[in-house]
């Protein structure tokens, strides 16, 4: 799907003949194909992945990603200078690889039959009955969503006061290669955190560090210190996917897992494209540091449930086992 809609847009481009309509088309088909397939790869990694490894896969998933995000930009920008659809092409080739590679995977993804014919709303009840009776779900989730925004917003703001103390367009472009590196990072350092620390360290840790690095964003001078600071809190991102992720996976039923995890995602990162809205308002009505501590506070409320929060504090280090339970009735 995603290898065909880049197609007919490297097409277009060649031809001359691309609109704006249907470039936004390209977009809705790539974001919807990226929604499905992480809920898809999310709940199907435990299938090809042994539990002793579950942790090192999902760091492993999420450094890739960040090198991709690193080198992604230049690599686009030198194939744009080949040619103006070559970006495009470019994009329609990797997709068509991704989907050999996935076939090549012999592990049978199919569920057990079920009795019953799958009912979507029945089905959907029922992972939004399980994820909300579940406390750790809902926290981290909550939690989860505070950091989100807050990363997200902060790209706009990061720039802006770089901006303001005179750094080149060079050296703003560089806050994405620290986000980059940031992340890579922390997803060498994730299994490490993964195999000593426990998910109550890690969980609270995350969102004090945040919490108390984004301020930061103002107090400390220098041109390039903004990149520096984002890019630490980036450091922290791969370690909380990966160890409250894996979490996630072991305490969720097989059956429910990819209803969870959409779940989990929508509350997570639904307010997301309102982030940088957000900041470019307050920056225009207040100005950098107002923005900053605005944000300091979001991350400060997601810090205190995570302080606070008896089902983080009370989460025992390895889950139980649902091997051998029976999955919930769909609701009717």
């Amino acid at each position: 799907m995603c290898a065909a809609a880049f197609g007919s847009l490297g097409l277009a481009v060649a031809l001359d003949t691309v609109t704006f309509g249907h470039i936004v088309a390209v977009a809705f088909v790539e974001g919807v194909g990226f929604v499905l397939f992480g809920v898809a790869e999310g709940s199907a990694l435990q299938k090809v992945v042994a539990d002793r490894h579950l942790d090192a896969a999902l760091a492993r998933n999420s450094a890739r990603a960040h090198t991709a995000a690193l080198a992604g930009q230049p690599l686009g920008g030198a194939l744009f200078g080949l040619g103006r659809a070559v970006p495009f092409v470019f994009d329609a080739v990797s997709y068509l690889m991704s989907v050999v590679t996935v076939s090549l995977i012999r592990t049978s993804f199919r569920r057990d039959p079920v009795p019953e014919r799958p009912r979507l709303r029945g089905d959907m009840r029922a992972g939004l009955s399980w994820f909300w009776r579940q406390p750790f779900l809902r926290t981290t989730s909550l939690i989860s969503m505070t950091r989100s925004f807050t990363l997200s917003a902060l790209y706009l703001v990061v720039i802006v006061i770089a901006r303001e103390r005179g750094a080149s367009a060079a050296l703003i472009g560089l806050v994405f290669a620290f986000v980059g590196v940031g992340g890579i990072l922390g997803s060498l350092a994730a299994p490490w955190f993964a195999r000593r620390a426990s998910i109550r360290t890690v969980i609270i840790a995350t969102a004090v560090v945040g919490a108390v690095l984004v301020p930061l964003l103002s107090i400390l001078p220098g041109r390039a210190t903004p990149g520096i600071v984002f890019g630490a809190m980036w450091i922290l991102n791969p370690v909380w996917s990966t160890v409250v992720g894996a979490y996630r996976l072991r305490i969720t039923p097989p059956e429910l897992r990819a209803r969870v995890l959409s779940i989990a995602t929508l509350v997570a990162g639904g307010p997301v494209p309102l982030a940088l809205v957000a900041a470019g308002l307050l920056l225009e009505a207040a100005g950098t540091t107002p923005t900053v501590l605005v944000f300091s506070g979001i991350m400060v409320v997601g810090a205190t449930i995570a302080v606070g929060s008896r089902a983080v504090r009370d989460a025992p280090d390895r889950p139980p086992s649902f091997a051998g339970q029976v999955v919930i009735d769909r609701a009717p």
